[in-house]
């Protein structure tokens, strides 16, 4: 399994979501290639832009949920 880059562009907003760790977030895609998504998002209790990098087995074994918006 590789990402979909027509789907998921660099600039696009989606949001990942992960039931193991309890949490729900918008991210804007920074980098995208077949093997790896970069993800920036706001952490509103920090105050900071936060990084999250997935690889395609994150998704397959249902680690997190990415769907894009918009």
């Amino acid at each position: 399994m590789v990402f979909n880059l027509e789907k998921f562009k660099v600039g696009n907003a989606v949001r990942i979501s992960c039931e193991k760790f309890g949490f729900e977030v918008d991210c804007i895609v920074v980098v995208a290639t077949e093997e790896e998504l970069n993800l920036a998002y706001l952490d509103k209790e920090r105050g900071c832009i936060e990084y999250q990098a997935l690889i395609p087995e994150d998704l397959r074994y249902d680690d997190y949920i990415l769907q894009r918006l918009g």
